[in-house]
């Protein structure tokens, strides 16, 4: 597993970096505990795409809002790994 402290997407699109330590970065369980306790959680912000609730403050992209766990298994990519391997005679 591996950890974002924020959305993924925001975390690793340089046009929203910032100074603070968590751009462009991913943790492990125990690095991103330290950065939470550093940082505390991201605050929460309101917003509701589908009745038009959007931050006031500054772009939606700009709020990390939670902490975003990666789960990588090896059983799904082997699926694949092994047909590319089959069919370039490896």
């Amino acid at each position: 597993m591996s950890f974002s402290y924020g959305d993924s997407f925001a975390v690793f699109n340089p046009a929203l970096f910032g100074a603070e330590e968590y751009w462009n970065k991913l943790y492990f369980a125990d690095e991103i505990l330290e950065v939470i306790n550093r940082n505390g959680f991201p605050p929460y912000v309101e917003y509701d795409f589908k009745r038009g609730i959007y931050p006031t403050d500054k772009s939606i992209n700009h709020h990390l809002k939670y902490v975003e766990a990666h789960v990588w298994d090896d059983e799904v990519i082997n699926k694949y790994r092994i047909k590319w391997m089959q069919g370039n005679g490896l």
